[in-house]
């Protein structure tokens, strides 16, 4: 079997559990150049305009963007033998990432990108992908896991404060210095980012990718049933991996949670109520499940 997974996020949703569970439980490619390990995230797609090609005024100026009327991508891709060249190729034009993930996958096997920024792309790029790779003979699913909207924030701050560290906050100038002491003003400023709020869109991502996956090969799981086991054997079934309830005790990304005064917190629950009831639509039980809702009763 040939089968390729992209992983639409969302951030701090189990994307990484996920990608263990699938390189643990089947014949998984993408090596790591370094550590022969596999890598989870290509984060080629998100740097894509709508119809799928990066501007980059470099490989403009040197040529790159005329080599696939010269010769075939295959062809270019082959002869580019180091790594480092095959990423620029592959950051440069899409078709150079299916020829890539195609010779990875030349004698059958799982292949995944699971980068969360996938939340972001549209419906053009979503089939395009799909297309792509069933094409050439390739089965594809596509996958999206979310997560209580606050609980998803917080943990997402706290790997980025653990990350990067407050002074590339400073370096970009995505908040004000005056916040960098205190830690709820400046976790409400990092909800507020314009990438937060759309990685928050859970519905909007929902109906992009229905409208842009035949419904057997798309599928939307929850973070909180996800690490209690709920419907994992489907989810296995999906993906085409080994079914494997042990790896529930598997913890991936621990990281001590940030603690919220309970006003900022149920000032971001608001924030977020949009999402909060358009899943409680579709996901009755994340009622129950999301303990976001506490605010908003």
């Amino acid at each position: 079997m040939k089968r390729f997974i992209l992983g639409h996020g969302v951030a701090k949703a189990g994307t990484t559990w996920i990608w263990d569970y699938i390189k643990n439980g089947s014949n998984v490619k993408f090596p790591n150049r370094l550590t022969n390990e596999y890598q989870k995230e290509m984060k080629l797609w998100p740097n894509f305009t709508s119809i799928g090609v990066r501007k980059n005024k470099a490989y403009e100026l040197l040529g790159l963007r005329l080599l696939p009327s010269l010769m075939s991508p295959r062809l270019i891709f082959d002869l580019a033998l180091h790594w480092q060249l095959k990423r620029r190729f592959i950051r440069s034009d899409g078709e150079y990432y299916f020829t890539y993930c195609a010779h990875l996958l030349k004698n059958d096997g799982i292949l995944a990108d699971m980068t969360p920024a996938h939340a972001f792309l549209n419906k053009e790029t979503c089939q395009r992908i799909m297309h792509s790779f069933e094409k050439g003979g390739i089965s594809f699913r596509a996958l999206y896991s979310m997560r209580d909207p606050v609980r998803r924030a917080v943990s997402h701050y706290s790997m980025v404060l653990e990350s990067y560290g407050p002074a590339k906050y400073l370096l970009l100038d995505q908040l004000d210095p005056s916040l960098k002491n205190n830690v709820n003003e400046a976790f409400l400023a990092f909800m507020k980012w314009e990438s937060q709020m759309e990685f928050a869109n859970y519905k909007k991502t929902i109906d992009t990718l229905s409208a842009a996956y035949p419904e057997e090969q798309r599928m939307f799981v929850l973070f909180e049933e996800m690490i209690r086991g709920v419907k994992l054997r489907e989810l296995s079934d999906f993906l085409g991996v080994s079914y494997r309830p042990e790896a529930i005790a598997t913890s991936t990304n621990p990281r001590r949670a940030l603690e919220l005064d309970e006003e900022i917190a149920q000032e971001c629950a608001q924030l977020y109520r949009p999402t909060y009831e358009a899943m409680a639509k579709m996901f009755p039980q994340t009622e129950t499940l999301w303990s976001g809702w506490k605010y908003l009763r």
